[in-house]
């Protein structure tokens, strides 16, 4: 059902058109399944110094199986986007400068040999992190303002996060290759 939907076809050339099976066999290359099987979500807590704690929880919702899944080299990963209250970027995840703060989490399943836990979410399991990264920011000043939590995938560690990482588009358009794809972008604020 999930990665060979039902269309109506003909089995041959000329045949009669009737319900079978599609074999594209969607997955890690189809936005629309990545969206499916995914969700986010971003708690805001007071820390007692003023500061907030800024948590991201990624869902496996819609997969029968562990998510990244197939190639040992995809991932997702957690990011945060911070805005004060006049609207100015404060934390940019598609700056190289700020990008290793504004990353949460990895997780995937890792090759072998390497020594590291695999990190995949299980079907209908809600978590932050699950080794790699701590699944939180903190920052200890007593700020306000909006932010957004993403959900970005990777087909390979090469995939880059930028800006062309937040556009629409078809993931097989050739203009999109080795980069990373924004799959949810959750917006929250924050503040006294």
């Amino acid at each position: 059902d999930c990665h060979m939907p039902e269309v109506e076809r003909p089995l041959v050339q000329g045949g009669k058109v009737r319900k079978v099976r599609a074999h594209t066999w969607y997955g890690g290359h189809s936005m629309r399944m990545l969206k499916r099987a995914s969700a986010i979500d971003v708690e805001v807590e007071a820390l007692p110094d003023g500061g907030h704690r800024f948590r991201v929880f990624v869902t496996n919702r819609g997969a029968g199986h562990s998510i990244p899944t197939d190639a040992r080299h995809r991932s997702f990963d957690t990011y945060i986007l911070l805005r004060d209250a006049k609207g100015k970027v404060i934390l940019d995840p598609t700056d190289p400068q700020q990008q290793e703060r504004a990353h949460l989490a990895k997780f995937r399943k890792f090759y072998r040999g390497s020594g590291k836990k695999d990190t995949q979410i299980p079907p209908l399991a809600r978590v932050s992190t699950l080794g790699e990264g701590t699944g939180f920011l903190d920052v200890p000043e007593a700020l306000e303002g909006t932010g957004e939590a993403w959900l970005v995938y990777r087909l390979t560690p090469r995939d880059v996060l930028n800006k062309g990482s937040l556009m629409d588009g078809n993931m097989d358009d050739i203009d999109r290759l080795w980069r990373a794809r924004v799959v949810h972008r959750v917006e929250f604020t924050y503040g006294p």
